[in-house]
């Protein structure tokens, strides 16, 4: 196998079904954040956490024609609405165009993107959250979050900041 052919093999596998979230034996997919969670649940978070004074810090990343279906996904849990229009359009020197806005989700006002590029079939539309310990353990709006994008079949990615 040369080189290159190995390269392309490793940049695939998480587009052939082999990532994290799909367990053995055909059982459902865990949710994403299930590692971290766990770990925090059980107390053996790494001392490197404290960076983040012991808060879990994520973001959720969406492809999708629009916003609405998550938008319909949030309202299920909590009320949430989109606060303006999406607008500051920037381009990158990428050649990537962004746009923000905001909205209200569990009663707080959450900073919104969405980014388009030419070689990319949807936009992606992203947001932050972060949660206490002492709420992951209790109340955890992340695996709300991410219950009722399973629910609502929504595909997402959540960059779970605390992951090594």
């Amino acid at each position: 196998m040369t080189k290159r052919i190995l390269i392309y093999f490793i940049i695939l596998i998480p587009f052939l079904g082999c990532n994290h979230t799909t367990s053995k034996k055909n059982k459902e997919p865990t949710l994403q954040g299930e590692f971290t969670r766990e770990k925090i649940q059980n107390n053996s978070i790494g001392s490197d956490a404290n960076i983040f004074n012991d808060k879990w810090p994520v973001q959720f990343m969406i492809d999708a024609k629009s916003f609405e279906p998550t938008l319909n996904a949030l309202n299920s849990i909590s009320k949430c609405e989109i606060i303006a229009d999406f607008n500051n359009h920037e381009i990158s020197p990428a050649n990537v165009h962004s746009w923000n806005t905001k909205m209200v989700l569990f009663n707080d006002t959450v900073n919104v993107s969405k980014m388009t590029y030419s070689d990319w079939e949807l936009p992606i539309y992203s947001f932050d959250w972060e949660e206490s310990f002492d709420d992951v353990k209790t109340d955890s709006k992340i695996k709300k979050i991410e219950n009722a994008f399973k629910q609502h079949q929504i595909k997402y990615k959540l960059v779970d900041y605390l992951k090594n």
